[in-house]
């Protein structure tokens, strides 16, 4: 699995990202990975934005999940447990989830409302619509 990758920033606070837009990506997702490095996370984009599910099967490590809009803002955080059978879905449309260390979000201080912002131009952060490959 070979993911794009960029930098996400609140504040001070900055995290490398690796971006899943495949479903094959997506159901990957950080399965069998032995642990995630403190400062870098797991952006799972959606397009349209969707009532997505976030699973733990296979995860071998705690992790914290942010539901964010289509401005990239966050909905939600919750915690989830390893390989819990059960799939939190997204009370409403979404267009990512971004899923880190347990507890990130907390220590870096960020809330729900706040904004995450790229810190480089990607090809795929805009138009929210369509998220082809030009």
């Amino acid at each position: 699995m070979t993911l794009e990758t960029s930098w996400l920033s609140w504040g001070e606070a900055k995290l490398s990202i690796e971006v899943a837009f495949s479903l094959e990506d997506k159901l990957q997702g950080l399965s069998g990975r032995p642990f995630l490095p403190e400062d870098q996370g797991l952006l799972f984009l959606f397009d349209p934005p969707e009532r997505a599910g976030v699973g733990m099967q296979g995860v071998g490590f705690p992790l914290s999940v942010a539901f964010l809009s289509d401005a990239f803002k966050i909905l939600a955080f919750h915690d989830l447990m390893p390989d819990d059978p059960e799939v939190l879905v997204a009370p409403q449309p979404i267009r990512a989830f971004l899923e880190v260390n347990q507890g990130w979000f907390e220590r870096k201080g960020l809330q729900v409302g706040d904004h995450l912002a790229f810190t480089e131009q990607a090809r795929w952060i805009r138009p929210p619509r369509r998220m082809g490959f030009v």
